[in-house]
């Protein structure tokens, strides 16, 4: 069972054979604007998530192939800017995304403002470039993830507040929704998380 946000989570498990029930407590993308981050990067400060996001671009790129929908990705290309006197860390960042594969570049701030005319480059020392980057509409990827699931025999129930997780010898056993009860032997939590800047 998935818990809150995850249509992307149920179909990543439905492509993968196994029966997912994900309960929404309000609707299929009710995050509030903020939180529903519609860059598609790399540049994370740590490589965990740089790999993480690595292997989601590549989805966001062929997402009509892999997934089936429009997921809107626009490849508008990416610049993360660092402040300055972080210059030396934003290299290191990118020399470790490189290694993994990442296609990324250090540039000045007069490089960020001949590759994205209008930029505002004043209050940045140095940028990371990623030209395969770009952005993808909440929304839309949102209801396509939910789509594939369903084709793919994933439930989804919408206004379904799980208000507990019950827990039986130390292991999850199910839930209890505001309507009744759920058994399951796994459940995933799904947080939504913003981007942060690095």
């Amino acid at each position: 069972m998935v818990v809150r946000t995850g249509p992307a989570t149920a179909y990543h498990l439905a492509a993968r054979g196994v029966r997912s029930l994900l309960l929404e407590r309000r609707h299929l993308a009710a995050a509030r604007p903020e939180n529903r981050a519609p860059w598609c990067g790399c540049h994370y400060t740590n490589e965990a998530e740089s790999r993480l996001a690595f292997e989601s671009l590549k989805i966001f790129r062929e997402f009509r192939n892999i997934v089936g929908g429009d997921c809107g990705f626009d490849p508008n290309r990416l610049s993360a800017d660092g402040w300055p006197g972080f210059e030396a860390a934003l290299e290191r960042n990118v020399a470790r995304q490189q290694r993994l594969g990442i296609g990324t570049q250090v540039v000045s701030p007069d490089r960020v403002r001949d590759l994205l005319p209008g930029s505002r480059v004043d209050e940045i020392g140095a940028a990371a470039w990623e030209p395969d980057s770009g952005f993808a509409d909440p929304n839309a990827t949102t209801f396509a993830f939910a789509a594939a699931a369903r084709r793919l025999g994933a439930t989804i129930e919408t206004g379904c507040e799980v208000t507990r997780v019950i827990t039986e010898r130390g292991a999850s056993s199910g839930s209890r929704p505001r309507n009744g009860r759920v058994d399951t032997d796994t459940v995933v939590l799904v947080r939504v998380r913003g981007r942060r800047r690095c």
